[in-house]
């Protein structure tokens, strides 16, 4: 039977798989149908709701369920896991110290660098065995035709596709609560809507976006930060750019398009002045963070804490401080984001937004 190690990364940390008619929980093997409305007490759930609030009742979290499996299954001692488990609660290493009645602050941080690395290593071989079974040749020629953009996205055809598949269902876009990539995808299938050299009114576009996605302004503020749309000051025109008597296709033009815009990318936090709380993200294009305010006034932030206090407190009540810039010019993705994920790491351990200090 499909469990919870044999599934994909994606699947693991949701903890549950979905088909065409169901969710299954990967923990206890629980089946639920969609298409119907689930009943718990005086609220009401639609199915994936509903997984999601079984897998809190009954196996805590995907997290919980996983620290209690044996060393041969996560490759942890049971002094990681203690160490892993307090990380997770948001613990500070003087607090992680007192814990486990370790000497030093710098056993715990020799205990966080030794996580770390592991997190490394599994990445590498992760990757080794996603080339391996696809027969993936490492030339440059290769990669250049096979991806559909370089920066700041790695996107294959595959995955592009299996983005749509995944996200769209009968000419409609399901959610536009995804992860910067797949928005990126989804925005692309979304301005094919419109017409090369045509002028647009607000309204128009909002027409166009509202026949695959009711939040229309939440969606053409998207298309404007991400230059599929370029737009007057007043918000009275809006058109897509090409060059005239050109053919060339549009996700190619977008890759060069991409290409040619210098980005910085970087570490910024964002606080809350009114309690003192912090939120520390690193992104490919620090130009970008705007998306985060987009995010946060549309409702639609993931970081359900941070987005409770912005709606309690007001935009006013925020600073957002870039902590850190890294040039791009240069770098592969991969290498990008492996010195993103250093320098927000670096923050992290300085500043703490952990717990009653963060939205981390």
């Amino acid at each position: 039977m499909y469990s919870l190690i044999d599934a994909s990364l994606y699947e693991m940390k949701n903890g549950f798989t979905e088909t065409e008619e169901s969710y299954k929980c990967l923990m206890c093997h629980k089946s639920i149908e969609k298409g119907l409305i689930y009943p718990v007490g005086e609220q009401f759930y639609e199915a994936s709701k509903y997984m999601q609030l079984h897998i809190r009742e009954k196996h805590v979290s995907v997290f919980s369920y996983l620290m209690e499996q044996n060393k041969e299954v996560t490759g942890l001692s049971d002094q990681q896991k203690a160490v892993l488990h307090l990380l997770f609660e948001g613990k500070s290493d003087r607090d992680i110290q007192d814990s486990l009645k370790i000497g030093s602050a710098s056993t715990v941080r020799n205990h966080r660098f030794s996580l770390k690395k592991k997190e490394r290593q599994a990445k590498v071989y992760l990757t080794l065995m996603s080339l391996m079974e696809e027969g993936h040749k490492l030339s440059a020629q290769n990669k250049e035709d096979s991806l559909l953009f370089e920066e700041p996205f790695e996107i294959t055809e595959k995955e592009y596709e299996e983005v749509l598949k995944k996200n769209w269902s009968n000419g409609k876009l399901r959610t536009f609560k995804l992860q910067e990539k797949h928005r990126f995808i989804v925005l692309c299938e979304i301005v094919k809507k419109f017409e090369i050299g045509k002028i647009y009114t607000e309204r128009e576009v909002n027409a166009l976006i509202k026949e695959v996605f009711d939040d229309h302004t939440f969606v053409r503020r998207y298309l404007v930060m991400y230059h599929f749309l370029a737009r007057k000051t007043d918000g009275s025109a809006y058109w897509i750019k090409e060059k005239e008597g050109s053919d060339i296709d549009r996700k190619k033009e977008l890759k060069q398009q991409m290409k040619e815009e210098k980005t910085i990318a970087g570490v910024y936090c964002v606080t809350n002045k009114q309690n003192g709380k912090m939120f520390i993200a690193a992104v490919p294009n620090l130009k970008r963070q705007n998306g985060l305010k987009f995010e946060l006034n549309g409702g639609t932030l993931l970081n359900k804490d941070l987005q409770k206090d912005w709606e309690q407190f007001g935009e006013e009540a925020f600073q957002f401080e870039v902590l850190e810039s890294i040039e791009t010019e240069g770098k592969s993705a991969l290498q990008l984001k492996e010195e993103l994920a250093d320098a927000k790491e670096k923050w992290c351990v300085e500043k703490q937004p952990y717990g009653e200090r963060g939205y981390n």
